[in-house]
This record gives C-alpha cells, structure tokens and sequence, in this order.
C-alpha cells in the first residue's frame, strides 16, 4: 500500500521544532511497517516567509505532481495542513493541537482548513487533551479521531556515552536547569518568561541552559536573562545525543508551558533518567504521571518552589523519580505508533474502497 507524505515541514523552520522531529521519527519507523510504501515529498523550494499559509501554498505544488505521478494514493498530512487537491476522504490529517483555532482572531486560511479537518478521513492527535479540544473547537466526529501517543527516539537515554564531554562545555553536569524548544519566534505558551522569573529567585541560583534553534526569541530571553542577572546558556540547536547527554547532566529538565499538545521534551527527560519539573497540564502529567515534580501552570512562585525542591531532593528521592520517569518512557516507542497509523491507512484505503465500489 502507498501512501504519500507531506513532509514539508523538513524544509523550513519546523524541521527544528517538535513537528520536525515527529516527521522525521514517524517516517522512519513507518518505513518499517510491512505492506507500507512511504512516499515523503518536500516543496520544490523553501518558503519566501515563515508563516503557516505561506508553508502551506509552498508545499501544494510538489505533493500535486507526486500525488498525480503515483497513481493518487491516499495522503498522509503530517503537519496539521489537509493537501489542497487530494479529496479529504483520502486523507489522514496528524492535528498537533487546536490553539491555532481556539483563538477570537482566524482568518480566511484557518475557516478553511477547519472545514477540510472536518471531512478528512481520519485525524491523529498525539493525546486524549487535544482529541477532546478537536471535538469541541473544530467540531470533528469523535470517532474520526484517533489518538496516537508519540515516542522517544532511542538516542535518548539514560546511560552515558561519549557525547557527554560536549554537554560538559556548555555547562559542568549538576549545575544547570535545561530547557528544551525552538527559540526562533517568541510563542506565549512556552512561560519562558515564568521560567527566568522563577530562577532569578532560587538561591544558591543555577545555571539555566536553553537548548533550541536561534532566532529573535533567543534575542530576546538573553536581553531578559542579563536585565535578571542570570547565567544563561543558548547553545542552539544540538544533535540529539548531545541533548540526551545535557538531559542526564541536569539538576532538573524544566518545562514551564501552559499548553502543549504532547510535551515531547518532556518525555525525552524521563527518558534520560533526569528529574523532571513541569506545568501541571493534562498531556504532561498523563505521560509523567507521578515521577515529575508539578507546577501550577504560569505561576512563578509555584515554579520556584518546584525548583527548589528539585535542588534539594535527597539522592534516594532523586532515584525514585528517576526509575519511575523511566518506567513511564518506556512505554512510548515510536514503532508502537507506527503500527498504529499503518492500520489506520488500512482501514481508511479499504473503507474508501468500499464506497468507490458501492457508488458504481
């Protein structure tokens, strides 16, 4: 069976962003699904502008001529965005979150992606949270709804390896809070601001490392971070062993947002044997469960005290969190949910087989 992939957003900035990175793990392990031929396809060039429906025209035309020269087969839209000309029965749509929707302001391109979500053939949400908030924001079905959990790439990990000394220069291991996310536009959710507020307060007062692709953001949190006095550390974006290896090195990973789809880097923590601290919001605390230590979302006294807290947890308390985050990581693998969504191809390619078949 083949199945044709938008994989656009490995061609602009959202190869270095959580989208990115579930594009590249889902076609990798869809790869190994048998019976599954994947077909990804990149725009023919980059976007003049990083806005979503600039990205969005960007990519039409290269998935037009593939989705044509393929024989039209069904159509995998991995970043949120139904392909203009595939008609929507023969679509799988992965919905990241619904934030874009939820607000007072939409314009034309959201109506009408809303009324082409609302007849694709099925939609993928990475967690029961925005599967609800698809229902009652979008007005999708629920049962064309499909929740498919993301995984942990293997890189992430608790052992160490020999990517250890580079995280070691960018801050000496204990010493040092780690967040992890793209820093190229400012985007309120993150709360890095709640964040820098938090640590500023903390004595003795850590190092806090932002681990993420540059851009204006970045900019503007080490204005903020200097104004604070605090020890900030912007390395960019680091290869994926190297950002395990800033994980296993951290006082605690910390990811202050306020809303999330999933929480991938929250996951990846776990996964890395590190202490967890985060906002106490639905898709985090159903994949952390009891092995992080919760904040109340954009509350910086909460989030100071979660800190301080993580500073001064005893070793055998430290390793009770870490063996239960690690259990807890375990469970999500990417191949789980790559079986997943090959069966959903499956059933989406026969069901519109079949009323190909009735209609004659």
């Amino acid at each position: 069976m083949r199945v044709l992939v938008d994989a656009s957003a490995l061609s602009d900035a959202r190869r270095d962003a959580g989208i990115g990175r579930y594009v590249r793990a889902m076609l990798e392990a869809l790869g190994r699904q048998p019976g599954i031929e994947v077909v990804p396809v990149r725009p023919f060039t980059r976007p003049p502008v990083e806005s979503w429906p600039v990205r969005f025209i960007n990519a039409q035309p290269a998935l037009t001529v593939a989705w044509i020269r393929r024989g039209r087969p069904l159509v995998h839209a991995m970043s949120s965005d139904p392909m203009l000309l595939c008609p929507p029965a023969r679509q799988v749509v992965t919905l990241h979150d619904v934030i874009p929707w939820a607000g007072p302001a939409q314009g034309m391109y959201l109506r009408m992606q809303r009324s082409r979500l609302r007849r694709a053939a099925a939609i993928i949400v990475p967690s029961t949270h925005v599967a609800g908030r698809a229902v009652d924001v979008l007005g999708l079905e629920r049962s064309r709804v499909h929740v498919v959990a993301e995984g942990v790439d293997p890189a992430f990990r608790p052992d160490a390896t020999d990517a250890e000394p580079a995280a070691a220069a960018i801050a000496a291991p204990g010493t040092y809070l780690l967040w992890v996310g793209s820093l190229v536009a400012h985007d309120p959710r993150k709360a890095l601001d709640v964040l820098l507020d938090a640590t500023a307060g903390l004595e003795p007062r850590p190092a806090v490392v932002l681990a993420g692709a540059r851009g204006a953001e970045a900019d503007r949190v080490a204005a903020r971070g200097r104004a604070l006095g605090l020890d900030l550390r912007l390395p960019g974006w680091v290869a994926d062993s190297e950002l395990a290896a800033l994980y296993r090195g951290s006082l605690a990973a910390v990811f202050p947002s306020l809303d999330e789809g999933f929480g991938l880097p929250a996951l990846e923590a776990l996964a890395c044997g590190a202490l967890l601290v985060a906002s106490a919001i639905e898709p985090v605390t159903a994949i952390a469960g009891d092995a992080a230590l919760l904040a109340t979302p954009g509350d910086v006294v909460s989030l100071r005290a979660a800190l301080h807290v993580a500073m001064t947890l005893p070793p055998e308390a430290r390793g009770m969190r870490r063996e239960a985050g690690l259990r807890r990581a375990a469970t999500y693998t990417w191949a789980a949910a790559a079986a997943t969504v090959a069966d959903l191809y499956r059933d989406v390619d026969a069901a519109y087989r079949d009323r190909a078949r009735s209609a004659r």
